[in-house]
Protein backbone atom coordinates (compact mmCIF):
# COMPACT_ATOMS: atom_id res chain seq x y z
CA UNK A 1 0.00 0.00 0.00
CA UNK A 2 2.84 2.67 0.92
CA UNK A 3 4.58 1.40 -1.89
CA UNK A 4 1.79 2.50 -4.48
CA UNK A 5 1.03 5.53 -2.74
CA UNK A 6 4.22 6.86 -3.25
CA UNK A 7 3.97 5.85 -7.11
CA UNK A 8 0.62 7.77 -6.97
CA UNK A 9 1.84 10.78 -5.12
CA UNK A 10 -1.00 10.32 -2.78
CA UNK A 11 -4.14 8.00 -2.15
CA UNK A 12 -5.63 8.22 -5.32
CA UNK A 13 -4.31 4.75 -6.33
CA UNK A 14 -7.12 3.74 -3.88
CA UNK A 15 -9.97 6.13 -5.01
CA UNK A 16 -12.57 4.08 -6.23
CA UNK A 17 -12.57 3.79 -9.89
CA UNK A 18 -14.67 1.74 -12.79
CA UNK A 19 -16.34 -1.17 -11.07
CA UNK A 20 -14.92 0.06 -7.89
CA UNK A 21 -18.17 2.91 -8.12
CA UNK A 22 -21.16 -0.01 -8.70
CA UNK A 23 -19.56 -1.65 -5.44
CA UNK A 24 -19.90 1.39 -3.21
CA UNK A 25 -23.70 2.31 -4.91
CA UNK A 26 -24.45 -1.21 -4.36
CA UNK A 27 -23.45 -1.04 -0.39
CA UNK A 28 -25.28 2.52 -0.11
CA UNK A 29 -28.35 2.33 -2.30
CA UNK A 30 -29.20 -1.30 -3.30
CA UNK A 31 -29.35 -2.36 -6.45
CA UNK A 32 -30.69 -0.04 -9.60
CA UNK A 33 -31.52 -0.85 -12.83
CA UNK A 34 -32.65 1.35 -15.79
CA UNK A 35 -33.68 0.27 -19.53
CA UNK A 36 -30.43 -0.64 -21.38
CA UNK A 37 -29.95 0.27 -24.72
CA UNK A 38 -26.44 0.35 -26.97
CA UNK A 39 -26.09 4.28 -26.83
CA UNK A 40 -26.87 4.40 -22.78
CA UNK A 41 -25.33 1.27 -21.65
CA UNK A 42 -23.54 2.90 -19.44
CA UNK A 43 -26.90 3.53 -17.42
CA UNK A 44 -28.14 0.34 -17.12
CA UNK A 45 -27.82 0.20 -13.36
CA UNK A 46 -25.81 -2.11 -10.96
CA UNK A 47 -26.91 -5.43 -11.60
CA UNK A 48 -24.22 -6.48 -13.39
CA UNK A 49 -22.09 -6.55 -10.04
CA UNK A 50 -22.44 -9.40 -8.03
CA UNK A 51 -23.33 -8.85 -3.51
CA UNK A 52 -21.00 -10.51 -2.02
CA UNK A 53 -18.60 -7.19 -2.03
CA UNK A 54 -21.24 -4.93 -0.90
CA UNK A 55 -22.75 -6.78 1.37
CA UNK A 56 -19.68 -6.75 3.28
CA UNK A 57 -19.18 -3.10 3.12
CA UNK A 58 -22.28 -2.06 3.87
CA UNK A 59 -22.36 -4.37 7.53
CA UNK A 60 -19.27 -2.42 8.29
CA UNK A 61 -21.09 0.55 6.95
CA UNK A 62 -23.96 -0.43 9.41
CA UNK A 63 -21.33 -0.88 12.15
CA UNK A 64 -20.55 3.28 11.88
CA UNK A 65 -17.50 2.85 9.71
CA UNK A 66 -17.12 5.35 7.00
CA UNK A 67 -17.58 3.41 3.67
CA UNK A 68 -14.80 4.80 1.58
CA UNK A 69 -12.46 3.97 4.50
CA UNK A 70 -13.36 0.44 4.46
CA UNK A 71 -13.01 0.37 1.06
CA UNK A 72 -9.56 1.56 0.71
CA UNK A 73 -8.13 -0.77 3.90
CA UNK A 74 -10.32 -4.17 4.16
CA UNK A 75 -8.74 -5.30 0.98
CA UNK A 76 -5.21 -4.67 2.36
CA UNK A 77 -6.64 -6.72 5.33
CA UNK A 78 -7.75 -9.27 3.09
CA UNK A 79 -4.91 -10.05 1.26
CA UNK A 80 -2.63 -10.60 4.47
CA UNK A 81 -5.51 -13.10 5.66
CA UNK A 82 -5.36 -14.96 2.29
CA UNK A 83 -1.44 -15.02 2.38
CA UNK A 84 -1.31 -16.77 5.85
CA UNK A 85 -4.06 -19.32 4.89
CA UNK A 86 -1.87 -19.74 1.63
CA UNK A 87 0.98 -21.07 3.74
CA UNK A 88 -1.32 -22.65 5.73
CA UNK A 89 -2.61 -24.74 3.28
CA UNK A 90 0.42 -25.50 1.17
CA UNK A 91 1.83 -27.16 4.26
CA UNK A 92 -1.13 -29.70 3.71
CA UNK A 93 0.65 -29.95 0.64
CA UNK A 94 3.79 -31.19 1.55
CA UNK A 95 5.54 -28.47 -0.51
CA UNK A 96 9.52 -27.82 0.40
CA UNK A 97 10.25 -24.76 1.90
CA UNK A 98 12.10 -23.50 -1.24
CA UNK A 99 8.98 -24.40 -3.47
CA UNK A 100 6.54 -22.46 -0.99
CA UNK A 101 8.61 -18.92 -0.94
CA UNK A 102 8.31 -19.24 -4.34
CA UNK A 103 4.67 -19.89 -4.61
CA UNK A 104 4.16 -16.56 -1.84
CA UNK A 105 6.82 -14.73 -3.97
CA UNK A 106 4.40 -15.29 -7.22
CA UNK A 107 1.37 -14.16 -5.12
CA UNK A 108 2.79 -10.61 -4.60
CA UNK A 109 4.53 -10.18 -8.20
CA UNK A 110 1.69 -11.32 -10.37
CA UNK A 111 1.15 -8.93 -13.38
CA UNK A 112 -1.92 -7.79 -11.46
CA UNK A 113 -1.67 -8.67 -7.81
CA UNK A 114 -1.80 -4.96 -7.33
CA UNK A 115 -5.51 -5.50 -7.46
CA UNK A 116 -5.53 -7.05 -4.32
CA UNK A 117 -4.88 -4.04 -2.28
CA UNK A 118 -7.74 -2.15 -4.23
CA UNK A 119 -11.27 -1.49 -3.68
CA UNK A 120 -12.45 -4.50 -6.01
CA UNK A 121 -13.68 -7.55 -4.46
CA UNK A 122 -10.59 -10.00 -5.28
CA UNK A 123 -9.09 -9.69 -2.01
CA UNK A 124 -12.16 -11.16 -0.71
CA UNK A 125 -12.54 -14.00 -3.16
CA UNK A 126 -8.91 -14.56 -2.64
CA UNK A 127 -9.48 -14.91 0.73
CA UNK A 128 -12.21 -17.10 0.61
CA UNK A 129 -10.83 -19.01 -1.85
CA UNK A 130 -7.67 -19.96 0.25
CA UNK A 131 -10.07 -20.92 3.05
CA UNK A 132 -11.76 -23.22 0.84
CA UNK A 133 -9.04 -24.74 0.12
CA UNK A 134 -7.58 -24.96 3.52
CA UNK A 135 -10.71 -26.49 4.75
CA UNK A 136 -10.78 -29.47 1.54
CA UNK A 137 -7.02 -30.15 2.23
CA UNK A 138 -6.72 -30.83 5.55
CA UNK A 139 -8.79 -33.98 4.87
CA UNK A 140 -10.15 -34.33 0.99
CA UNK A 141 -11.22 -38.23 2.03
CA UNK A 142 -13.85 -36.98 4.60
CA UNK A 143 -14.77 -33.61 3.60
CA UNK A 144 -16.66 -31.30 5.93
CA UNK A 145 -19.56 -30.19 3.57
CA UNK A 146 -20.98 -27.56 6.03
CA UNK A 147 -17.82 -25.65 6.50
CA UNK A 148 -16.87 -26.31 2.36
CA UNK A 149 -20.47 -25.02 1.74
CA UNK A 150 -20.84 -22.03 3.90
CA UNK A 151 -17.51 -20.67 2.19
CA UNK A 152 -17.99 -22.02 -1.61
CA UNK A 153 -21.44 -19.86 -1.08
CA UNK A 154 -19.34 -17.18 -0.09
CA UNK A 155 -17.39 -17.61 -2.85
CA UNK A 156 -20.46 -17.86 -5.58
CA UNK A 157 -22.19 -14.78 -4.36
CA UNK A 158 -18.96 -12.96 -4.59
CA UNK A 159 -17.91 -12.89 -8.57
CA UNK A 160 -19.57 -14.99 -11.29
CA UNK A 161 -16.55 -16.47 -12.08
CA UNK A 162 -16.41 -17.89 -8.50
CA UNK A 163 -18.56 -20.78 -9.56
CA UNK A 164 -15.50 -22.15 -11.49
CA UNK A 165 -13.86 -23.37 -8.12
CA UNK A 166 -16.18 -26.09 -7.99
CA UNK A 167 -13.41 -28.03 -10.36
CA UNK A 168 -11.31 -28.10 -7.51
CA UNK A 169 -12.94 -30.81 -5.57
CA UNK A 170 -14.50 -32.42 -9.03
CA UNK A 171 -11.56 -32.62 -10.06
CA UNK A 172 -9.86 -33.98 -7.40
CA UNK A 173 -12.46 -37.01 -6.96
CA UNK A 174 -12.63 -37.27 -10.57
CA UNK A 175 -8.87 -38.21 -11.01
CA UNK A 176 -8.91 -39.85 -7.18
CA UNK A 177 -11.51 -42.29 -8.66
CA UNK A 178 -9.82 -42.71 -12.29
CA UNK A 179 -6.04 -43.76 -10.17
CA UNK A 180 -7.78 -46.00 -8.21
CA UNK A 181 -7.34 -49.72 -8.39
CA UNK A 182 -11.17 -50.25 -8.60
CA UNK A 183 -11.52 -48.67 -11.75
CA UNK A 184 -9.95 -51.82 -12.96
CA UNK A 185 -13.05 -53.83 -12.34
CA UNK A 186 -14.40 -55.81 -15.50
CA UNK A 187 -18.12 -55.36 -14.72
CA UNK A 188 -20.27 -52.19 -15.40
CA UNK A 189 -22.02 -52.35 -12.16
CA UNK A 190 -18.63 -52.66 -10.01
CA UNK A 191 -17.61 -49.85 -11.82
CA UNK A 192 -20.68 -47.98 -11.17
CA UNK A 193 -20.41 -48.83 -7.49
CA UNK A 194 -17.27 -47.65 -6.91
CA UNK A 195 -17.93 -44.26 -8.84
CA UNK A 196 -20.89 -43.80 -6.27
CA UNK A 197 -18.64 -42.50 -3.42
CA UNK A 198 -17.00 -40.10 -5.61
CA UNK A 199 -19.68 -38.38 -7.12
CA UNK A 200 -21.50 -38.31 -3.82
CA UNK A 201 -18.52 -36.14 -2.81
CA UNK A 202 -18.43 -34.19 -5.92
CA UNK A 203 -21.96 -33.22 -5.74
CA UNK A 204 -22.23 -32.39 -1.97
CA UNK A 205 -19.03 -30.04 -2.63
CA UNK A 206 -20.28 -28.64 -5.90
CA UNK A 207 -23.46 -27.41 -5.45
CA UNK A 208 -22.75 -24.64 -2.78
CA UNK A 209 -20.96 -22.68 -5.30
CA UNK A 210 -24.06 -22.75 -7.64
CA UNK A 211 -26.30 -21.69 -5.01
CA UNK A 212 -25.20 -17.65 -4.89
CA UNK A 213 -25.84 -16.91 -8.39
CA UNK A 214 -29.13 -18.84 -8.28
CA UNK A 215 -30.11 -16.72 -5.18
CA UNK A 216 -28.88 -13.73 -6.62
CA UNK A 217 -30.90 -14.54 -10.04
CA UNK A 218 -33.96 -14.96 -8.09
CA UNK A 219 -33.31 -11.74 -6.32
CA UNK A 220 -32.86 -10.21 -9.44
CA UNK A 221 -36.29 -11.45 -11.09
CA UNK A 222 -38.19 -11.24 -8.16
CA UNK A 223 -37.50 -7.46 -7.66
CA UNK A 224 -37.32 -6.16 -11.75
CA UNK A 225 -39.71 -8.68 -12.89
CA UNK A 226 -37.24 -10.84 -15.26
CA UNK A 227 -35.08 -13.50 -14.36
CA UNK A 228 -33.21 -13.10 -17.31
CA UNK A 229 -32.22 -9.27 -16.49
CA UNK A 230 -28.36 -10.11 -15.51
CA UNK A 231 -27.82 -11.88 -18.75
CA UNK A 232 -29.23 -9.04 -20.84
CA UNK A 233 -27.18 -6.30 -19.35
CA UNK A 234 -24.01 -8.53 -19.89
CA UNK A 235 -24.94 -8.26 -23.54
CA UNK A 236 -24.35 -5.25 -24.36
CA UNK A 237 -20.96 -5.19 -23.32
CA UNK A 238 -20.27 -7.92 -25.67
CA UNK A 239 -20.39 -10.86 -23.07
CA UNK A 240 -21.63 -14.13 -24.92
CA UNK A 241 -20.06 -17.25 -25.33
CA UNK A 242 -18.17 -18.22 -28.31
CA UNK A 243 -15.41 -20.34 -29.34
CA UNK A 244 -12.47 -19.32 -26.97
CA UNK A 245 -9.78 -20.06 -29.30
CA UNK A 246 -10.50 -18.10 -31.59
CA UNK A 247 -11.64 -15.50 -29.43
CA UNK A 248 -7.91 -15.72 -27.95
CA UNK A 249 -6.22 -15.68 -31.65
CA UNK A 250 -7.67 -12.58 -32.56
CA UNK A 251 -6.81 -10.73 -29.31
CA UNK A 252 -3.05 -12.08 -30.25
CA UNK A 253 -3.02 -10.70 -33.67
CA UNK A 254 -5.81 -8.10 -33.71
CA UNK A 255 -6.74 -7.04 -30.80
CA UNK A 256 -5.20 -3.28 -28.65
CA UNK A 257 -1.85 -3.80 -28.00
CA UNK A 258 -2.39 -4.40 -23.96
CA UNK A 259 -4.47 -7.57 -24.26
CA UNK A 260 -2.05 -8.69 -27.09
CA UNK A 261 0.89 -8.06 -24.65
CA UNK A 262 -0.71 -9.63 -21.65
CA UNK A 263 -2.01 -12.59 -23.52
CA UNK A 264 1.54 -13.27 -25.41
CA UNK A 265 3.88 -12.66 -22.27
CA UNK A 266 1.17 -15.09 -20.60
CA UNK A 267 1.76 -17.83 -22.79
CA UNK A 268 5.59 -17.42 -22.44
CA UNK A 269 5.05 -17.72 -18.47
CA UNK A 270 2.73 -21.06 -18.73
CA UNK A 271 5.35 -22.05 -21.17
CA UNK A 272 8.13 -21.57 -18.90
CA UNK A 273 6.96 -22.96 -15.56
CA UNK A 274 4.39 -25.65 -16.32
CA UNK A 275 5.66 -29.29 -16.60
CA UNK A 276 4.47 -32.63 -16.59
CA UNK A 277 5.65 -33.66 -13.52
CA UNK A 278 3.38 -30.62 -11.77
CA UNK A 279 0.33 -31.43 -14.10
CA UNK A 280 1.00 -35.23 -12.55
CA UNK A 281 0.80 -33.77 -8.96
CA UNK A 282 -1.79 -31.74 -8.54
CA UNK A 283 -4.14 -32.93 -11.81
CA UNK A 284 -7.31 -30.87 -10.29
CA UNK A 285 -5.49 -27.18 -10.00
CA UNK A 286 -4.57 -28.33 -13.02
CA UNK A 287 -7.75 -28.93 -14.83
CA UNK A 288 -9.46 -25.77 -12.88
CA UNK A 289 -6.89 -23.32 -14.09
CA UNK A 290 -6.87 -24.32 -17.67
CA UNK A 291 -11.15 -24.31 -17.61
CA UNK A 292 -10.71 -20.95 -15.90
CA UNK A 293 -8.07 -19.53 -18.53
CA UNK A 294 -10.64 -20.30 -21.31
CA UNK A 295 -13.51 -19.45 -19.53
CA UNK A 296 -13.24 -15.87 -20.00
CA UNK A 297 -12.73 -15.52 -23.38
CA UNK A 298 -15.59 -18.01 -23.89
CA UNK A 299 -17.95 -15.31 -22.67
CA UNK A 300 -17.35 -13.67 -26.30
CA UNK A 301 -14.37 -10.82 -25.29
CA UNK A 302 -10.69 -11.33 -23.73
CA UNK A 303 -11.56 -8.12 -21.92
CA UNK A 304 -12.25 -9.72 -18.97
CA UNK A 305 -9.35 -11.98 -18.68
CA UNK A 306 -7.01 -9.38 -17.14
CA UNK A 307 -9.14 -9.10 -13.78
CA UNK A 308 -10.02 -12.93 -14.16
CA UNK A 309 -6.55 -13.92 -14.05
CA UNK A 310 -6.54 -13.03 -10.40
CA UNK A 311 -8.45 -15.91 -9.56
CA UNK A 312 -6.19 -18.10 -11.28
CA UNK A 313 -3.48 -17.82 -8.55
CA UNK A 314 -3.35 -22.06 -7.98
CA UNK A 315 -1.09 -21.21 -11.41
CA UNK A 316 1.58 -20.58 -8.79
CA UNK A 317 1.33 -23.95 -6.89
CA UNK A 318 2.01 -25.67 -10.41
CA UNK A 319 4.77 -23.54 -11.35
CA UNK A 320 6.32 -24.02 -7.98
CA UNK A 321 6.19 -27.79 -8.29
CA UNK A 322 7.84 -28.31 -11.77
CA UNK A 323 11.12 -30.17 -12.00
CA UNK A 324 12.78 -27.88 -14.28
CA UNK A 325 15.91 -25.08 -13.22
CA UNK A 326 15.10 -22.82 -10.66
CA UNK A 327 16.10 -20.12 -12.30
CA UNK A 328 13.22 -20.56 -14.37
CA UNK A 329 11.40 -19.95 -10.97
CA UNK A 330 13.16 -16.94 -10.75
CA UNK A 331 13.17 -15.43 -14.31
CA UNK A 332 9.05 -16.05 -13.61
CA UNK A 333 8.98 -13.92 -10.93
CA UNK A 334 11.55 -11.38 -12.87
CA UNK A 335 9.20 -10.77 -15.71
CA UNK A 336 5.84 -10.52 -13.95
CA UNK A 337 7.01 -8.03 -11.80
CA UNK A 338 8.22 -5.91 -14.42
CA UNK A 339 5.47 -6.77 -16.56
CA UNK A 340 3.36 -5.00 -13.12
CA UNK A 341 5.42 -2.26 -12.54
CA UNK A 342 5.97 -0.47 -15.85
CA UNK A 343 3.70 -1.82 -17.55
CA UNK A 344 -0.01 -2.40 -16.00
CA UNK A 345 0.60 -0.48 -12.62
CA UNK A 346 1.61 2.82 -14.78
CA UNK A 347 -1.92 2.11 -17.19
CA UNK A 348 -3.86 1.61 -13.82
CA UNK A 349 -2.95 5.28 -12.81
CA UNK A 350 -3.84 6.73 -15.88
CA UNK A 351 -6.83 5.77 -16.02
CA UNK A 352 -6.71 2.73 -18.33
CA UNK A 353 -9.06 -0.15 -18.11
CA UNK A 354 -6.94 -3.35 -18.03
Amino acid sequence: MVYFSWLAGDWSFFKGRWDVGNYLAIAQNGYEYHPCTAETKSECGTIGWFPGWPLLLAFFRLLGFDLNTVAKLLPSLLFLGGMVLTERWTRQLNLIPERKRFYLSFLVFYPLSFYFVTAFPYSLIFFLANLYLLVFYSDPNTPRFFKLGLIAFGISLTYPTGVLFLLIPFGYYSFQWMTSKRKTLSSKSSIARSLWPYLQKSALCALPFILGPLIYFIYLGVKFQNPMVYFEFQSHFNRTFGNPFTIIYGALFHAPTTERNFLSWFLVILALGIDRASLRRFPELSFYFFAAFLFSPATGTTEAIFRHSLLWFPLGILIASNQRPRWIQFLILLLSGIMMTAFFVPRFMNGLVI
